[in-house]
């Protein structure tokens, strides 16, 4: 979210088709909306602003005619996606249609157990690979489970043999009565710390009543179309049918913590206090 930068994330949905014990989502086929993309493009255009487009859930892939969408809205905005990349023949398609210089990044969530089950781990570096054969932006991270093993290491090894480097993202929650990232042993942080040296100074941040842009430059889509100002402050900009109002300046954040942009369009980001 560097100065200047306008992004609408889009909910698509809250179905996967992983199972990861620290994620509450579960995959189910059916979806409660379906939301059309001209009505989304119409809000957007009406703003008159450069929007990024970010698809997210859930996993977006699932999405009915998940494709055919990103083309759409590729033909007025830059999209950005958060996924699994598990939908082989869909991945594959998305590669081979869509325009990398279209898309700001790709951020892809490894979930090795889930891989492991279905023995995805192959398919799933071959994703990757084909992507960035393509050009296009792609991030991969690995989320540490509470207690941190040898697997991370090994896989982190594995996926370097191959051009991939993964990012550890550390668990953030209650697990077993701790608060984690602050539960892990001193070894553990500095572990996490060798591979990302910013690993444990990310996100949730404490920016309760601090003046932000969210809101201005920054909003979300829900499942069922309505706008609201973030992740985790609620407040309706209105809906992709009847149009959207943006704040025309910066506001302050009524939410408990940030785990969307914060940091990054706060006013004065340096007061703001990281939580556990």
């Amino acid at each position: 979210m560097k100065e200047g930068t306008y992004f609408v994330s889009w909910y698509m949905t809250n179905l996967c088709n992983f199972n990861c014990g620290y994620c509450a989502r579960q995959f189910k086929p059916t979806f409660r909306y379906y939301l059309p993309v001209k009505s989304i493009i119409r809000t957007l255009k009406d703003t008159g602003k450069p929007w990024i487009v970010g698809l997210t859930g859930g996993e977006p892939f699932i999405y009915p005619n998940f494709i055919g969408v990103c083309k759409e809205l590729t033909k007025h905005y830059k999209i950005a996606i958060d996924s699994n990349l598990s939908i082989n023949s869909k991945v594959r398609e998305f590669a081979n249609e869509i325009d990398p210089k279209k898309v700001q990044y790709i951020y892809v969530s490894t979930h090795i157990e889930e891989r492991e089950k279905r023995n995805g781990v192959e398919d799933f570096i071959k994703n990757i690979l084909l992507l960035k054969e393509k050009k296009f932006n792609v991030n991969v991270n690995y989320v540490l489970r509470p207690k941190i093993d040898e697997k991370f290491k090994r896989y982190y090894k594995y996926f370097k043999s191959k051009g991939i480097e993964l990012k550890p993202k550390p668990f953030r929650g209650k697990y077993e009565g701790k608060m984690y990232p602050d539960a892990y042993s001193e070894d553990e942080k500095r572990m996490i710390l060798k591979y990302d040296s910013h690993a444990l100074t990310k996100l949730p941040f404490n920016l309760k009543g601090m003046r932000c842009d969210a809101g201005k430059r920054l909003f979300v889509i829900k499942t069922n179309g309505i706008a609201v100002r973030c992740y985790d402050d609620n407040t309706i900009l209105g809906n992709i049918f009847q149009g959207i109002k943006l704040n025309n300046n910066t506001k302050p954040c009524k939410a408990d913590k940030c785990t969307c942009f914060g940091y990054d369009l706060v006013e004065n980001p340096e007061k703001s206090v990281s939580l556990p």
